[in-house]
């Protein structure tokens, strides 16, 4: 019976033997013992298995024919073709001057013939646990470099991206207070009109740094369960329709019938919001953005396509990457911080699709990506 080892998945264990016998004894001690194995009877065998697909460990025979195992140990270490694999030797020879060859030539432990399995099974295993935790620790390592990234691009929008808005609209603020008396009524509602849109802005905004920031940190979770396209569509409708009516653009939907999707339906919203918004601001009076939805055979493509101003081909290689992030007035002067695409790229890819641009200078946008479609069997 195959013991569980509590290492999260099956260790992949390389055997380098010339003797067919050696490796079906510790070939079998280890496959019973929950270990995956992988055989190989020579040298360069064993350099050529360890280049397709890396093991989590090699047990090495020292004598062999054409290239011995010391060899083989330092072609390994030399080539960097898995610098972190740990190499066992397993060998007859227990003089002091071979043990340290071995060590010498890369090696990490030292398991001497005749070969008792229990011994084999605890120097295994020990090795295995010391991989594993070093993968936890670099896994870690990266996440931790992510959100310290992460921090400072953020850090790096505030000051960029909110300081002047907030400026202005304390400015505009200012002089409202100052001048009230003054103003006819028809200003003063201009004025708190332009400091409820700027405020609107700011707040979804920041909704889209913070979830931008949780999710390249991993801590944006959540469920995914099935639902209409149309009803997410006529949701985030409901929220942008007085934008596209101020700015005279019409919103059309074209959403196959029945079109329905499984995935994360806050996250959805979000990319639908974002991409519906990038579309009216680059769009001018009297134009239209259209909302597809086309059932493929195992997902839903959804379009958001524009008659807007268009980009070039170097303007889209630039669009989601965060060091390159700029932000181009609207048609209307709208501003904006130019993090909404990155966000609407790396929630797609979390539910598996792609975002795809593309765009001709004049002419207008289409930003298209899949979702698995939703199929009721009841």
């Amino acid at each position: 019976m195959k013991k569980d080892l509590a290492f999260g998945r099956k260790p992949v264990i390389l055997l380098v033997d010339d003797q067919p016998r050696n490796l079906q004894l510790l070939g079998n001690a280890l496959f019973k013992n929950g270990y995956d194995v992988a055989l190989a009877s020579s040298g360069p065998e064993a350099l050529e298995l360890i280049e397709e697909s890396p093991p989590d460990l090699v047990l090495l025979d020292v004598m062999m024919p054409e290239m011995d195992g010391y060899e083989v140990c330092r072609r390994l270490k030399e080539s960097k073709l898995a610098p972190d694999l740990e190499v066992i030797f397993v060998t007859a020879k227990t003089q002091k001057e071979d043990i340290l060859q071995g060590f010498t030539a890369g090696g990490v432990d030292y398991i001497t013939k005749p070969i008792q399995i229990p011994e084999v099974l605890a120097r295994v295993k020990s090795q295995v646990s010391l991989k594993f935790a070093k993968d936890d620790i670099r896994a870690a390592n990266r996440k931790l470099s992510r959100v310290i990234e992460n921090q400072q691009r953020f850090l790096s929008i505030l000051s960029h991206d909110v300081r002047a808005p907030l400026y202005g609209l304390n400015n505009l603020l200012l002089e409202a207070l100052e001048n009230a008396d003054d103003l006819e009524k028809g200003d003063l509602v201009e004025m708190v009109k332009t400091c409820e849109d700027s405020s609107r802005r700011l707040s979804s905004f920041f909704e889209d740094v913070l979830v931008w920031a949780r999710n390249e940190a991993g801590g944006y979770e959540e469920k995914e369960v099935p639902f209409s396209l149309g009803d997410a569509f006529h949701s985030v409708e409901s929220l942008l329709l007085p934008l596209f009516e101020k700015k005279r653009v019409k919103l059309v939907s074209a959403i196959d019938e029945g079109a329905a999707i499984i995935c994360q339906s806050n996250a959805f919203a979000t990319v639908l919001r974002n991409l519906l918004s990038n579309a009216v601001k680059y769009s001018d009076a009297e134009t239209q953005v259209t909302v597809m939805g086309e059932i493929l055979e195992g997902t839903v493509r959804v379009s958001i396509v524009d008659e807007g101003i268009g980009m070039t081909a170097e303007r889209i290689d630039s669009l989601f990457d965060p060091d390159k992030r700029q932000s181009t007035l609207g048609t209307g002067s709208e501003k904006g911080a130019g993090v909404g695409l990155i966000l609407c790229q790396s929630l797609i890819e979390k539910m598996g699709g792609q975002l795809k641009v593309e765009s001709r200078e004049g002419e207008g946008s289409r930003f298209s990506f899949e979702v698995r479609r939703y199929i009721d069997e009841n």
